[in-house]
């Protein structure tokens, strides 16, 4: 099966996009994983691809016929309301804990 855009719910799998890999080693790793999370997407090893639609523009590098992602980069666009998901924040002890 070739690559894919994990999030069932994208409409962009049915067109030539963009795809990204979650990144091995990132400041904001922490940040791709609570997406994946919230779209009941497990991290079990295998490879997960995610399309520019889910990133915002400002992280998005186009020179040429290249297309990147910023070095601080991470998914945030909800693929069925196509905007920003923003995270459940739990107060617990004074701490501040992302759920």
């Amino acid at each position: 099966m070739g690559k894919t855009c994990k999030i069932a719910s994208c409409n962009k799998n049915k067109t030539i996009t963009n795809l990204f890999k979650v990144p091995k080693h990132s400041l904001n790793k922490d940040k791709w994983l609570l997406f994946l999370k919230s779209n009941n997407i497990s991290v079990d090893g295998s490879e997960i691809y995610l399309c520019d639609s889910h990133f915002k523009d400002d992280m998005i590098i186009k020179s040429n016929s290249r297309v990147r992602l910023t070095d601080n980069a991470y998914p945030s666009i909800d693929p069925e309301q196509q905007h920003p998901v923003k995270p459940k924040i739990t107060i617990i002890s004074n701490e501040r804990v992302e759920t």
